[in-house]
């Protein structure tokens, strides 16, 4: 016969791991997404909100924060998360290609642009893509007055389209690993600045 506390130690670590697995199960959903003929497996995460103190004025904001989604599976298959420089290179050059013409309609500054999670197979074509986004560089002079470029949201929905475009139809070499062509996943980041 086992002492009681001993009973009671078990129940309570039993009881302690499945609020564990609780948290983890409504922290991050799978979700299966079907784009281009292609299913996709995703760990999905939700917003959170930090705190961020502005360092130049000292002002604390509240903002919404998110990790990326992790990428499980293409069509069944593994993807692996590879930061191969050359392929985000090509992307890269992709997208500058496409909004060449554009930039003439923007205000000057310099514009970051991003494109969370981009899934390439194994033949070297982007399977999955989720949106982006485009934002001017925060700029303040020296008075301490801010001179940001200001985007429109029609011109802002443009340049997303465009990059979401360039990167779909991009082509890249196949990425191996331990000489066998693979799915891999990339955050592609990149700006380019309006004169």
């Amino acid at each position: 016969m086992q002492p009681t506390t001993l009973r009671y130690s078990g129940v309570i670590c039993c009881l302690l791991f499945l609020l564990c697995l609780l948290t983890i199960t409504t922290y991050a959903q799978r979700k299966e997404v079907s784009y281009k003929d292609n299913l996709v497996v995703l760990m999905i995460h939700p917003k959170d909100t930090s705190i961020v103190v502005d360092p130049l004025t000292g002002e604390e904001k509240f903002v919404l924060t998110s990790k990326s989604d992790d990428v499980l599976s293409l069509n069944r298959e593994k993807v692996y998360r590879m930061d191969d420089e050359h392929v985000i290179e090509l992307l890269k050059q992709a997208v500058e290609e496409r909004i060449s013409g554009i930039p003439r309609q923007l205000g000057k500054g310099t514009y970051n642009y991003y494109v969370e999670t981009v899934v390439i197979n194994k033949r070297g074509e982007v399977a999955y893509q989720q949106p982006g986004s485009v934002f001017p560089v925060r700029v303040t002079d020296l008075d301490g007055k801010d001179v940001t470029p200001t985007l429109t949201d029609g011109m802002r929905q443009l340049l997303n389209d465009e990059i979401a475009h360039a990167v779909e139809s991009a082509k890249v070499p196949p990425v191996e690993k331990d000489g066998k062509p693979v799915n891999i996943v990339v955050h592609l980041n990149g700006s380019f600045v309006v004169e």
